[in-house]
């Protein structure tokens, strides 16, 4: 195609890349100016009837999926005169993922890991939401792109050969084997019927890839770089696969355990779906001197995941349940006969595997029990306070001890309620209380009024300038609903992301690598960033609840 001609409303600017299907142009809409690809088959391949049902249904899937990390096609015609059909994109400047791992030494961070898979998984997932099964998962369909604040945006291409909910039959005829052998699943080896825990195997295979540099079933160094089809399902049926960990010391167990079971060879024990695998990633990679965790960075790049949508259903099995393992070695497992695994991450409610997005998110956030239990205890507290007055009334002789004891009441009470008060303000609410924790609820409506202070001494001559006592339910309520409570600080977000690095330190306390997010008080802080080739300090202002962003290419 010549540069400068006209295919359409587009004007060619020049040839990106070809191939023995077809070419991808760059262009420019002839109107408004705008960059494309544009993707069209060669002559010969437009007059293949299933070569242009594929083609086709990768416009009807990209289209109908409408994400961010899904490849964008907004028109799809043929050229005038029963010429090549042709398919426009987004244009997006990078690489993918095949020439990334291509130019970098193997073994990737475990959280870049997470980071680019996270992308791809919440691609995925919004594809299987809409019954759409890519089919074809491998690292050269995985398009690496800058966009502002996330320096590895991930997009998902060419949905050539995916599977539209029952329609299958439109492009694959029955017993065709779709795919690319080493990303394969074992049912897509075999020609069998496949749903969209087929594209979780090819994920498996590409995280194996990415944390060791090798795939799946490669075995050890001896064995040949590349293996056929046939071969490799071969070693699907009769040897297990090399634990990861085995050329990647550095991985987490758990890590490498989330990556075996999303490349089980039975389709029942792998994940239920693309947010539950994320999650296990993100779970099993914690905190790493400064360097964020999983599920920090899962929150940044791909929080769709940790909020909820409509997840695909758990698909039932005869195999035994997924078990994933524990965020930390601190993790407690527990089995409900009446569900899947589930598994106790500290610090948060029980999260079950292979349910809905909004369990998986209330897995990651701070439980509210806490909050609850203290304000019972403070509640509670004063009861306790004025039965020991009445105890120490009760021993008294004389009105004189009498008011040493209310004396030494009322500073019992001054000393033991701020201590409560400060108690719940160290907890790190990161919540406002809900309205069904206030302290009223401890205490029934219907409850009888609880007698007076010293309705149990009644001989106790109390002295006449003294203050009449309250009654019990008073105190209670008191200290929960007028008694001050000191609030949390008010914090905001920082946000930084510098390319292609800088170390970060925030106020003379170093945070690791770029990207940091972190939570800070309101106010200026000072930011240091600093790499190889320049080291600078700026001034931030942070505000409540609001994220500040520093963004920079170097």
């Amino acid at each position: 195609m010549i540069t400068g001609s006209r295919i359409g409303q587009y004007r060619v600017l020049a040839l990106l890349g070809e191939g023995g299907m077809g070419k991808v142009l760059l262009v420019e809409h002839a109107v408004i100016g705008t960059r494309h690809a544009l993707k069209m088959l060669h002559d010969e391949m437009s007059n293949n009837d299933m070569i242009v049902q594929r083609f086709l249904n990768e416009a009807r899937a990209a289209g109908t999926i409408g994400h961010r990390n899904v490849v964008e096609i907004s028109h799809v015609d043929r050229v005038e005169g029963g010429g090549p059909w042709y398919l426009v994109m987004r244009y997006l400047e990078g690489q993918t993922l095949a020439k990334f791992l291509a130019s970098r030494a193997a073994p990737i961070d475990q959280r870049l890991i997470v980071h680019v898979i996270g992308e791809a998984l919440n691609g995925l997932q919004a594809a299987h939401d809409r019954r759409i099964i890519h089919r074809d998962l491998k690292p050269d369909n995985f398009f690496l792109t800058t966009v502002k604040g996330d320096p590895y945006r991930t997009v998902l291409l060419d949905f050539g050969v995916a599977q539209l909910g029952h329609d299958a039959g439109l492009v694959t005829r029955t017993g065709a084997v779709i795919g690319t052998p080493q990303y394969m699943a074992p049912e897509q080896h075999r020609g069998a019927s496949i749903d969209h825990r087929a594209d979780l195997w090819a994920i498996g295979a590409i995280v194996y890839e990415m944390a060791t540099g090798r795939f799946p079933y490669q075995g050890d160094a001896s064995d040949p770089a590349f293996l056929t089809g046939p071969e490799i399902f071969h070693r699907m049926m009769s040897r297990a696969v090399v634990d990861p960990r085995r050329f990647n010391p550095a991985l987490t167990a758990g890590f490498a355990k989330v990556i075996l079971k999303a490349l089980e060879v039975d389709p029942g024990r792998r994940p239920h779906s693309a947010r539950e695998l994320a999650v296990a990633l993100a779970e099993a990679t914690p905190r790493d001197r400064g360097a964020p965790s999983g599920i920090e960075v899962l929150s940044l790049y791909a929080d769709e995941l940790l909020q909820g949508g409509t997840p695909v259903p758990p698909i039932q099995s005869s195999s035994s349940a997924l078990r994933v393992v524990p965020a930390s070695a601190g993790a407690a497992e527990r089995r409900d006969p009446q569900s899947p695994t589930q598994v106790m991450v500290p610090g948060a409610p029980m999260s079950t595997l292979g349910a809905s997005a909004s369990q998986v998110s209330a897995a990651v956030r701070p439980a509210r029990n806490l909050r609850r239990l203290l304000v019972v205890g403070l509640c509670l507290a004063p009861v306790g306070i004025v039965l020991g007055v009445i105890a120490a009334r009760h021993d008294s002789s004389d009105a004189t001890p009498a008011r040493a004891g209310a004396t030494d009441a009322a500073s019992l009470a001054s000393a033991t309620i701020p201590s409560l008060d400060a108690r719940v303000a160290d907890a790190e609410l990161p919540d406002a209380p809900s309205p069904d924790a206030r302290p009223d609820a401890a205490i029934p409506p219907d409850a009888p009024p609880p007698p007076p202070v010293d309705a149990g001494v009644p001989n106790a001559a109390a002295p006449s300038d003294a203050a009449p006592p309250r009654p019990i339910d008073a105190g209670v309520r008191d200290a929960g609903t007028t008694a001050p409570q000191s609030a949390p600080p008010e914090t905001g977000r920082l946000r930084v992301v510098i390319l292609p690095w800088a170390e970060v330190w925030v106020d003379g306390k170093p945070l690791g690598q770029t990207p940091v997010h972190t939570k800070l008080s309101v106010g200026a802080h000072r930011v240091r960033l600093k790499n190889d080739t320049k080291d600078k300090t700026v001034t931030v202002t942070v505000t409540a609840a609001k994220t500040t962003v520093i963004d920079e290419t170097w």
